[in-house]
């Protein structure tokens, strides 16, 4: 077959040169002409200048969006990621006289003297800007940071000679001001600082300087003023923040209230700028301020003193300081590290075996505690370990073994310069532990009496020794204060001489009127004469009505309490909760409020007791345990009280109570299998209270176990359960279902037949 002639002449008519279709069998290699050849050059350069472009454009935009996330991170806070992205970013990318304000405002926070430095390269070379000021305010900014009062002087004089700041600006005023101070001329200060206030009475750096001037005022109106513009500037919580918070910190101005403390030195906690603030790497100011907050917030006293001691060449007692917060804030690790850094600098001394004996404590060795105790009570530091002593009393955070308690109670009561009041703490702690140390005890107080005889003879009576308490009471006679008259009735009580008790109370002049009316109604609690009791009971009731005292009815409530006169002391707790409902009693007489409360079924009345002793005892477990579990059974905070209990039950797992409430807070969650696995480790015997019986016999209902339930109902009496733990019992009794008989099929026939048919015709 001949070839299409136009087939050939399209071969060679150009285009890019390619054949296939034009007269070319598939496959068959095509020249390319020399036009096509570039035509295609010109195509892949075209494409490949495109990509550079669109490349470029892409680097350019990904360097503005870096340097606009420094700018974004530093104006929320996030000192360290803003530094990241300005460090990364390629100052020829992006518009230079932004990048150069924004590296110069982290660098003046930072690192005044680096940003001294990049002033005076920008200043180097000559630029168009929008704010040819900017970069000479920051040089004054870092001269002044970095205390460098020549320098300072002399930009300030370039500044002004380059015609980029007036004389008057507030900069200018400012800086002249701190050249002023730095070279001891204060006189000369003060008119520039209200220069440069006049101008701007917002300005920061003026308005700073002045509050530090106004701290060394003898004025108290000044003074007050510098602590009500420090404030201002705090709560901006910015870099300003920073510096004005450490100000009012160091300078003396904070009044000594323990709120105010609390809430400046947890504000600058709270800064997210003070980690890289300069002032944070400056030794002196870091000094000061630790000074300042140690007793009053740890884990400020904590980060203050781990920057101390990253600082070159930290002093013995800045490392030990270092230890000490460590182990308050629970960094076991680092304090480890600290105590052998400050080994190595002082030797073995017995700040260093307090710190070692503190570390045992914390990691909860606590036989090795107790034996750097007994160690350090025999050297000059002694008053350090006694407070390691009495946290084995009074620290319920760890379950340390009654053993080592006793142990460490006994060293402290035996220790011969404990005051007093320490003496009495802990043979307080130590009587209801350990019986055989009674008569020491007794002895102690006896030899205690001389210097204080209330004290030791309170410590008698309490613990109904009155023998002893009236030998210890002896020294105050004749003219006996009414603690010690009180004191001295009570003893006599205790040993059996009424009469006396009596006469003691009709012919003291000293005697307070309720001390009176009190002594005379425990007289006819003993005598168990109703008509005296009522009598007694009568005045003393009229008396408490007519003082609305709080105090005094808890008073009187605690006493019929004692002698079981129940609805006397329920009547008295009661009006006491009616004039004050938050109750401004002891620990005890709020328990015995809400125990009363209990046998009277008023359990959310009980939970209130509860709550306001534990606020008074926070530490203390029972109330805890107590506080939680009727929060549940009154499906009130249930979450809180179930997280409360877990951390009790690590604890003491061989507690039943707590295990039984733990179990209760799983079953109010709906973890019904838990609750009864829990409950299946608790032995069960004559000793298990019937609430416990409730919360079981509920368990094994929810997890379908209805025969074994059934049998322990019959166990539980219902008449001693609160109202919410009957409802308990009830909401979880199985529901009988009444079997429904389905008629026989011959039955069901005979429904259809014609008679069983109704008249109407329908069935």
């Amino acid at each position: 077959m001949a070839k299409n002639p136009l087939i050939k002449k399209n071969r060679y008519s150009g285009g890019y040169g390619y054949g296939y279709g034009y007269g070319y069998g598939y496959g068959e290699d095509v020249p390319l002409l020399p036009q096509g050849k570039r035509n295609l050059f010109i195509a892949l350069g075209i494409i490949a200048l495109g990509a550079l472009w669109l490349g470029y454009r892409f680097y350019l935009w990904q360097e503005n969006r870096q340097l606009a996330a420094a700018d974004l991170s530093w104006a929320e806070g996030e000192t360290e990621a803003a530094w990241d992205y300005i460090e990364a970013v390629n100052p020829g990318a992006v518009g230079l006289e932004r990048y150069e304000k924004i590296r110069l405002t982290l660098l003046l926070e930072r690192d005044p003297a680096a940003a001294k430095a990049y002033a005076e390269e920008i200043l180097a070379y000559e630029l168009e800007r929008k704010d040819p000021s900017f970069p000479w305010k920051a040089l004054l900014l870092a001269h002044t940071r970095i205390q460098d009062w020549t320098g300072l002087e002399t930009a300030l004089q370039r500044a002004l000679k380059s015609g980029m700041l007036q004389e008057d600006s507030p900069e200018a005023s400012t800086a002249k001001a701190w050249v002023a101070l730095g070279n001891k001329r204060f006189e000369e200060a003060w008119p520039h600082l209200q220069q440069a206030l006049l101008r701007n009475p917002f300005d920061t750096e003026a308005r700073l300087l002045r509050s530090e001037l106004q701290a060394g005022s003898p004025s108290q109106g000044d003074r007050n003023q510098a602590v009500v513009s420090l404030r201002e500037i705090i709560t901006r919580n910015n870099s300003d923040s920073v510096r004005a918070s450490l100000l009012l910190l160091a300078s003396g101005l904070m009044p000594n209230l323990p709120e105010d403390w609390k809430s400046e030195t947890e504000r600058l906690s709270e800064n997210p700028y003070l980690e890289s603030h300069y002032l944070f790497s400056n030794k002196k100011v870091l000094q000061i301020v630790l000074g300042r907050v140690r007793d009053r917030n740890t884990e400020l006293s904590y980060r203050l003193a781990k920057k101390l001691v990253s600082l070159p060449e930290p002093s013995e007692m800045e490392i030990a300081e270092y230890a000490f917060y460590a182990q308050e804030e629970g960094h076991l690790e680092e304090s480890a590290t600290a105590i052998e850094s400050y080994r190595e600098v002082s030797g073995n001394g017995s700040l260093s075996n307090w710190l070692e004996t503190r570390q045992s404590w914390y990691g909860q060795d606590f036989e090795a505690a107790l034996q750097g105790c007994e160690q350090g009570l025999k050297t000059a530091e002694a008053g350090r370990f006694l407070s390691l002593l009495a946290a084995f009393a009074q620290d319920q955070d760890f379950d340390i073994p009654e053993t080592l308690q006793k142990q460490a109670l006994s060293l402290l009561v035996d220790f011969p310069r404990l005051n007093q009041f320490q003496w009495d703490f802990a043979a307080r702690k130590l009587w209801p532990l350990d019986e055989s140390q009674h008569k020491k005890l007794e002895r102690q107080a006896l030899a205690l009496s001389s210097k204080n005889p209330l004290i030791a003879g309170r410590f008698l009576v309490d613990h109904r020794l009155g023998e002893s308490a009236l030998q210890a009471l002896q020294s105050l006679e004749p003219d006996l204060p009414n603690a010690a008259i009180e004191l001295k009735f009570r003893a006599l009580v205790e040993v059996g001489s009424l009469q006396q008790a009596e006469e003691l109370l009709n012919g003291s002049e000293a005697i307070t009127e309720m001390t009176q009316l009190s002594g005379k109604l425990m007289l006819a609690l003993l005598a168990k004469d109703s008509a005296q009791i009522e009598a007694a009971w009568q005045a003393a009731w009229n008396y408490c009505q007519a003082e609305r005292n709080p105090v005094f009815l808890a008073q009187l409530g605690d006493l019929c309490f004692e002698y079981k006169a129940t609805q006397k002391a329920q009547r008295a707790y009661r009006l006491a909760q009616e004039i004050s409902p938050n109750l401004p009693i002891s620990s005890a007489s709020l328990q015995r409020i809400a125990t009363l409360e209990l046998d009277a079924k008023q359990t959310s009345t009980a939970l209130h007791m509860i709550e306001l002793a534990l606020k008074k005892d926070p530490k203390n477990v029972e109330l805890q345990r107590q506080w939680s579990y009727y929060s549940i059974l009154l499906n009130n905070k249930v979450l809180e009280a179930r997280d409360i209990l877990r951390e009790l039950y690590e604890r003491r797992r061989e507690d039943r109570a707590i295990s039984t409430a733990m179990a209760f807070s799983y079953l109010r969650t709906g973890q019904q299998g838990r609750a009864l696995s829990l409950l299946n480790l608790v032995p069960q015997n004559e000793a298990t209270s019937d609430s416990a019986k409730a919360i079981r016999y509920a368990a094994l209902i929810a997890n379908g176990k209805a025969e074994e339930a059934a049998e322990l109902r019959t166990q539980i009496d219902e008449s001693k359960l609160l109202p919410e733990e009957v409802a308990l019992i009830n909401e979880f009794e199985p529901v009988v279902v009444e079997e429904i008989v389905l008629p026989e099929v011959d039955d069901e026939a005979r429904l259809y037949q014609p008679e069983n048919v109704d008249p109407d015709g329908t069935e």
